[in-house]
């Protein structure tokens, strides 16, 4: 299990918490892809999209509760995601009706090849259905007249990304998402770590209710799969950080120093072990099972407190530094 050798930035918050949604992403599409080949391909390619219309949309609701004209340069210049540090892009152009911004570094195509053995040279197939799907999406999701092209990108092997965007004056398409209840919810889009944990949120929603929704039995069997994968990674990249920032490996030290800011969790002590979670994440499922029923046995929410607090745990313990090759 790879571990180090990777610039995970583990000192700034942002940088964890996007270290968080790689991954996740990772371990849920690699499992989809596994159990179901193409077929499970093109499951996560849809869920990307759904995800980016509703994203989308989401912050096109916060924008105009600030009374903010839906536009290119509004879209960028109010944009839901934090910079994470490691992130190098610039401005080409940038006006209410067109963009092109360029990005010359990619830690979301650096580990997801790593992870892979795949040269940074060469495509991440993996990477690839994200960057396909979901960025025209987000895009379309907040305003229909925006078209997003992907010219270059650095998860295919360019050299840097090139994200093109320009304004139709007629749509054909149309996006439609169930945004009934979402002013029930404080969305703190004022806080970079609170929009972290909100995508992060509507992330593992989206794949894993899609994936349920499709193949029945066999997509839970793959979503528990994907979590529970995920969950024993983090333990132990946890539990690796904490080596190397002098941290005893303990249940004090998993609580004390876990890699969410304190602010936005808290220790469920119901159970065994230390299972750590989000009232927000926790508030944004219970919405979004509401108002996409999948009709499974279980719920996405049911399936991430089950096996994701239990297995990262089980990473923690189970660390050693032969996992940090």
């Amino acid at each position: 299990m790879k571990i180090k050798d990777i610039d995970w930035n583990y000192k700034n918050q942002v940088s964890i918490l996007e270290n968080l949604y790689i991954l996740l992403f990772y371990f849920i599409t690699r499992k989809a892809v596994d159990y179901f080949g193409d077929e499970g391909c093109q499951c996560i390619a849809d869920a990307c999209t759904e995800y980016g219309h509703y994203r989308g949309g989401l912050l096109a609701l916060e924008q105009k509760s600030h009374d903010l004209e839906l536009n290119v340069t509004n879209f960028y210049g109010h944009y839901d995601l934090p910079r994470d540090p490691r992130t190098l892009q610039k401005y080409i152009h940038l006006d209410p009706h067109a963009a092109e911004e360029e990005f010359y570094s990619c830690h979301f195509s650096n580990i997801w090849k790593w992870l892979e053995d795949i040269p940074l040279s060469e495509c991440s197939p993996i990477g690839k259905i994200y960057c396909d799907y979901f960025h025209p999406a987000m895009w379309q999701g907040y305003n229909t007249h925006m078209k997003m092209t992907l010219p270059k990108i650095i998860v295919k092997g360019d050299e840097k990304c090139s994200f093109v965007t320009s304004w139709d004056d007629c749509p054909k398409e149309t996006v439609s998402c169930n945004f009934e209840g979402v002013d029930t919810i404080n969305w703190h889009y004022e806080d970079g770590l609170y929009v972290m944990n909100t995508i992060y949120s509507l992330l593992y929603f989206f794949l894993s209710n899609e994936l349920m929704c499709r193949f029945g039995d066999r997509g839970i069997d793959c979503v528990i799969d994907g979590i529970s994968t995920y969950g024993t990674y983090r333990g132990k990249l946890l539990a690796y950080i904490h080596s190397q920032t002098n941290h005893s490996n303990s249940k004090s030290s998993f609580i004390k120093y876990y890699d969410y800011p304190d602010y936005l969790c808290a220790c469920d002590t119901t159970k065994e072990y230390p299972a750590m979670f989000s009232t927000h994440s926790r508030s944004i499922w219970s919405l979004l099972e509401k108002n996409y029923p999948c009709g499974s046995k279980m719920k996405p929410s049911e399936i991430y407190d089950t096996y994701m607090g239990a297995c990262m745990w089980t990473g923690y313990n189970n660390y050693s530094p032969d996992d940090e090759r």
